[in-house]
Parts: structure tokens; sequence; C-alpha cells
């Protein structure tokens, strides 16, 4: 079926569609992300065989050719084989080139449906829907490559059918427009820099980095060559010192990389970003290349996280996340159960806050765990550096056993740094809980949308009458250690009272 068929205004529900011939594209991303996944690691012995080969440059070539080939024939199948339709309530989706799949979404099912626009699609007026339900592990289907008005038809059709207890009905996007959108959040180009800086996004560029070290290493002693780098380290004024020097040089420059890596990403994940409520619905867009368009009925959010790390509380900035409640059986991808707000100060994150939640919160007194947990994480961190002192005492000399004290005192300034970042406060409707090191972590969240709670004691907690809180939520779970028992058992009753009394729909 052609794009023209494709951009008809209504829906057959007798027509079985196949998507664009651009979501060749898509496919392509999917396989290759597959294969990295699955299949690359078993192509080691093969880089080896050829790197070790008097012929790298043909075998390289052949190798390349052939996977290529076959990344384009696979990808070409799943496209043909894919197909979807509607009928009545539900969407039909038959896919699989070998291993056929027959799906059936239903849209009362559906937790989330949202409408991706990557760049490549752009130019040919195409989206991705991407339709998320109950019980699945991401996204239950993607769409790939169809008109935006189909999208848009099939994501009002199935907001229009899910029903939400017994007298609510989440309204489609077309009741939505009605309604008066109000604006939340945006964030201009140099709010985007302050979350690269301040979101430790650099650390996922040496994550990145770190399977390439070993070429990247053969290529710069190759590129730059002994004696360029002999010079270098004379030109740094010659042996250790120069040596060092460059060493420096180095890690600031990788340091510096990372950095611009983060900020990039950020402004390439959120380009545009606009926080906006509508009829009771929280959504979010932005994007540089590809746009992309999520929401989330504002009942969903189970806590509000702000979080920020040293050059953030030096920027006096911080970020915020909204984490829903999903329907994912796994919670371990959390990308998809949460909204971040890049780069709110102090008063705006509150602001926001008040909006969200409705109103203003107010706590009772903040305290702080009990210091037994200093005594507690210095023991624990300890015993690898006591085993280790031990066993190179008994082979070599004694003098390692200073290795304990030394660590001891290493160790505590960073332990008690973290011990002070602990900090919890509670009121009859909403909980707060922060820990950090340099940075921080403060959630908020009303005390009814907490699953389950519990105490848990070690016998060296009983004897000094501390406790470990543990409050669950569908999307995370929150654990105060070494609290005093009096404290941990108040916030049992309270919260245990709430969930039990409290009977607002927020799933």
């Amino acid at each position: 079926m052609d794009n023209q068929n494709l951009a008809e205004d209504s829906i057959d529900d007798q027509q079985w569609h196949h998507l664009s011939p651009v979501s060749v594209i898509f496919f392509i991303g999917k396989t290759i992300g597959h294969f990295l996944k699955d299949a690359a690691a078993g192509l080691a012995p093969l880089a080896v065989i050829i790197f070790n080969s008097e012929e790298k440059g043909t075998m390289s070539l052949l190798l390349g050719g052939g996977l290529l080939a076959l990344l384009l024939i696979v990808s070409l199948l799943q496209f043909w084989f894919f197909k979807f339709k509607t009928h009545q309530d539900k969407i039909l989706i038959n896919e699989g080139v070998f291993k056929k799949q027959h799906r059936t979404i239903n849209f009362d099912r559906v937790q989330n449906i949202n409408i991706v626009e990557p760049f490549y699609f752009k130019w040919f007026s195409l989206v991705t829907l991407q339709v998320e339900t109950a019980g699945s592990g991401g996204n239950e289907a993607n769409l790939a490559g169809i008109p935006i008005t189909l999208a848009e038809e099939l994501k009002a059709l199935a907001l229009e059918t899910k029903k939400v207890n017994v007298d609510k009905v989440i309204q489609s996007d077309a009741a939505e427009a009605n309604q008066k959108s109000l604006l939340l959040a945006t964030a201009t180009t140099s709010d985007l820099v302050k979350y690269g800086l301040t979101n430790n996004g650099m650390i996922w560029f040496f994550v990145f980095i770190a399977p390439f070290t070993g070429a990247i290493d053969d290529l710069l002693e190759k590129g730059i060559g002994q004696e360029n780098l002999d010079w270098a380290i004379n030109a740094l004024g010659g042996g250790t010192q120069g040596g060092v020097i460059l060493i420096v040089i180095t890690i600031f420059l990788a340091l510096g990389l990372a950095i611009l890596f983060s900020i990039l990403g950020s402004i390439f994940r959120f380009h545009n970003y606009r926080l906006s409520e509508s009829n009771k619905t929280i959504k979010r867009k932005g994007g540089l290349l590809s746009t992309h368009e999520e929401s989330t009925k504002r009942r969903k959010i189970q806590a509000i996280q702000r979080k920020t790390n040293f050059i953030g509380r030096w920027l006096k900035v911080e970020n915020m996340v909204l984490k829903q409640a999903s329907g994912q059986v796994n919670q371990k991808n959390t990308s998809r159960n949460l909204f971040v707000i890049p780069t709110r100060t102090k008063d705006e994150s509150a602001e926001l806050a008040n909006i969200i939640f409705q109103e203003k919160r107010s706590y009772g007194e903040e305290k702080g765990i009990h210091s037994r947990y200093q005594v507690k994480t210095l023991l624990v961190s300890l015993i690898p550096i006591v085993i280790l002192s031990l066993i190179i005492g008994s082979q070599l000399t004694w003098y390692a056993l200073l290795m304990i004290p030394v660590a001891a005192l290493l160790f505590y300034p960073l332990i008690r740094q973290r011990w002070k970042m602990y900090r919890y406060k509670i009121s009859h409707k909403y909980g707060y809980f922060q820990s950090g090191f340099i940075g921080f972590r403060k959630t908020e969240f009303p005390l009814f949308k907490a699953q389950r709670v519990t105490i848990n004691q070690s016998p060296l907690q009983r004897k000094r009458d501390l406790a470990t809180l543990v409050i669950y939520f569908a999307s995370q779970k929150i654990t105060i250690p070494y609290m005093p028992m009096k404290d941990a058992q108040y916030w049992f009753n309270l919260i245990s009272f709430q969930i039990e009394t409290t009977h607002q729909n927020w799933f």
C-alpha cells in the first residue's frame, strides 16, 4: 500500500495497512539495535582473525559488505511482512519474517500512546505511533512511518475508547484541544546547557567510548607516533614533568569532550522543550532531530524528584523528574515512566510542584538518620581493605596493615558527608526524603499513592532501636536507612492509614 492510501482521513476496519516504504529506515535501526545487543559479541573471534590476517582490508570489506547486505534484506523483509488494521476497539498487528506474530491491542488496555516525529520522517509528513499497554515491558507496538493524520486519529480513537473508573472517561485529543492549555515549563538553550552540566550525562560519554578504548589507543599510537609524543613531552618541560603535564592535559581534554557530549545530548533531546497541562493531562514535547510528544494523566504522577550534582548546586539550579505509574511489569526500564523538566530554580520547582499536586505542602520537623549509619558503612567499606592488607602482610611485610587506618581516614569524611545528606520529613498527606553526596536527590510524594510499606531491622539495629523503612510505589521504591524505630513506626502507621482510607484513583 502506498503513502496516498495511508493518508486517507478515515480508518478502514476491513483493510490491512502497510507502513510507508520510508519505514525501512526504522527497521534498519531496529535491526542494528538487536544485532548490537545479541550478535555483536559473537563476531569477536572473527574480528580477531581479520585483525591478524595479512589481507585485513579485503576481509574487512567482505565482512562489512556481507553485514550491510544482510541488514538491508532483513529490514526490507520486516517492512514487507508488517501489517496492521483497526477493528472496533482494537488494533490488529501481523509481523515477523520466519517467526510470525499476531497481536491484538485492546484500546482499554492502553496506558500511554505517544506520537514521535523522527527527523527522517519529517520530510514525508510521517510519524511513529508508540503504544504502551498494561503488562508490557515497553512499547507494545511501534507503528513507524504512518501519516500524522492517521496517527492522531488512532490516538484519539484509543483515548476515547479507554475507560477510567466509574464516572471518568479519558478524553480524546480533539476534546482536549477545546480545553485551555496551561504552559507549565519551557527550556531555553542556556537552560539546556546547564542541564547538560548538571544531569551527569558526561558519565555516559565514558560508557560510550569504553568498548573502543583499545582501538582508540591503537589509532593514537599509529596516528601520533612515538616521535610526536616525545616532542610533546619535551615541549612541556621534558622528562617526568613533561609526561605528567601531558597526562593532565589529556585528562582535561577528555573531560571537556565528555561535557560537550552531555551538552549536545541535552540540546538534541530537549530542543524547544514545552511542558503543558490540558484537561488534567501533562504533556511534554521537544527534540532537535526527532520531535517527541508524550503525555500522562496528572493523577498518575506518583512522585516529584528534584536532583542535581555539584555543578548544579554551584549554579543554584536543579532538574525535576515527574515519576508516573506505569503499566510495565519490568520497572527496570524507567525511561518510560518519568518526565524530565530541565533546569529549574528552587522557587520554580516549588511553584511547579504546587501546580502538579494542586496544593502547597507543609511538613513537620526535618530529621536525619542515626549516626550509627556511619559506623556500619565504614566497617563494611573497610572489609576488602582488611582482607587485602592481611594477604599482603602475610606474604611481604606487616607494614601493609597501615592500609587499614589510612583507608579509614580517607573513607570517613566521604561517609559522613553522605550521612549528613540523608533527611526526611512528613505531614499527614505527603512525605519527603533526601539523599545524595556532593549533589542531592529530593523526593516528594502523596502518602496514599504508596502501594505498601515495610519496616526492616537487623540484629544490630534492633539492639539500638533503629530500623530501615522501605516504601514501595508502582514506579520506584524509597529506602530510608537507620531511622529511629519510633519515626519508622510513625511513618508506617500514617502511610498505611492513607493507603487504606484514600479511595482516589491514581493509575
